[in-house]
């Protein structure tokens, strides 16, 4: 009866820690298991998909990192918006290394910040283009 016990723990431990990697991830799933680097990586930096920033910006602080793909490049401004495949919201980023092309899917690290007239946008820190 002990190991009985034992064994649906166990099972429901990891049950659970494969929801919440699911619903952590989201679109961001699609990921060709690209890293921004090893230093990066092995911090607890939270994954979290862009439409979910998108819908509540101000919930999000410290360092996260974000997948997603490029759909509007402003170079003079240092600016581009991403989305999720499905584009069904964006984010705009502000990015002071060379921009990415539109349609590049990218990997961010960076943090969510209000701008000088209260919206919101993602400041990145590094940001890594990936092959497809």
């Amino acid at each position: 009866m002990k190991k009985e016990k034992s064994f649906l723990f166990i099972t429901f431990l990891l049950s659970a820690n494969l929801a919440v990697s699911i619903d952590v991830t989201g679109c961001s799933n699609k990921n060709d298991g690209a890293k921004i680097d090893e230093q990066t990586s092995s911090s607890n930096v939270q994954l979290v998909d862009v439409d979910k920033i998108a819908e509540n910006p101000g919930a999000y602080s410290g360092n996260i990192k974000i997948i997603g793909n490029v759909n509007k490049v402003i170079a003079k401004n240092k600016i581009f918006t991403l989305s999720c495949e499905d584009g069904d919201a964006t984010m705009p980023i502000a990015y002071d290394g060379a921009l990415p092309k539109q349609g590049d899917k990218v990997e961010i690290l960076g943090s969510v910040k209000k701008d000088s007239d209260g919206k919101y946008i993602f400041t990145a820190k590094e940001l890594k283009i990936n092959e497809n």
